[in-house]
């Protein structure tokens, strides 16, 4: 089932950086940092590092979860009310809480800001030709990276090293990534939750497991 969460790759947020330094991720977000017309949601809020995110995100079941949180009186956007009747903010927390009981203790908000770096940068990657040299190599893998680090809100270098894979790289550099995921194509089935495109990558990621 899909969430923001996922679809966008926006930072869960917390409370001190929406106090201290009016920056947002998705638990912190207000009211007026996202329009709803139909089935289509528009995002516009600063994250963290004074990044300026504008997306549009297409869902009509989360349009009508958000929409129904907006309804909510006070300023906040992701609220519910407790058995009581009161209103609650949802908290990066909450939100790490949930994913820890649903997935481990090893998971929290970032895996998914880290997944979605992956299936971006593959995607990307699979259509990026081999260089035959290596300046070139560096210059495309680059240009992919820098791609996949503007969606995220991150550096180059935070983005390479924290949120995509490191087998992408490699399978890429070596000119196997292609054929690789032609294969895994051959064997790929739909799971439940997952897109087509992210079932490619676990599937690929799985066959090449060391």
């Amino acid at each position: 089932m899909s969430s923001p969460l996922d679809n966008t790759m926006i930072r869960v947020g917390n409370a001190a950086y929406a106090r201290d330094n009016k920056s947002f991720g998705l638990t912190t977000l207000r009211d007026r940092h996202v329009d709803i017309v139909g089935s289509s949601l528009r995002f516009a809020f600063r994250g963290k590092s004074g990044k300026e995110w504008k997306l549009k995100l297409v869902d009509r079941r989360i349009a009508g979860i958000v929409r129904g949180a907006q309804e909510l009186p006070g300023q906040k956007l992701f609220q519910y009310l407790d058995e009581g009747g009161n209103r609650r903010p949802v908290r990066s927390d909450d939100v790490n809480r949930y994913i820890r009981d649903a997935a481990g203790d090893a998971f929290s908000s970032k895996h998914f800001r880290t997944w979605g770096g992956t299936i971006h940068a593959a995607s990307l990657f699979a259509r990026t030709e081999l260089p035959e040299s290596q300046a070139q190599q560096k210059r495309a893998m680059n240009s992919v990276i820098d791609k996949v680090a503007e969606r995220l809100g991150n550096t180059r270098a935070v983005c390479r090293k924290c949120y995509i894979h490191p087998r992408v790289f490699e399978a890429w550099s070596q000119g196997r990534l292609l054929a690789e995921m032609a294969e895994a194509n051959k064997r790929k089935r739909s799971i439940d939750g997952l897109d087509d495109e992210e079932v490619l990558v676990l599937r690929w990621l799985q066959t090449h497991e060391r």
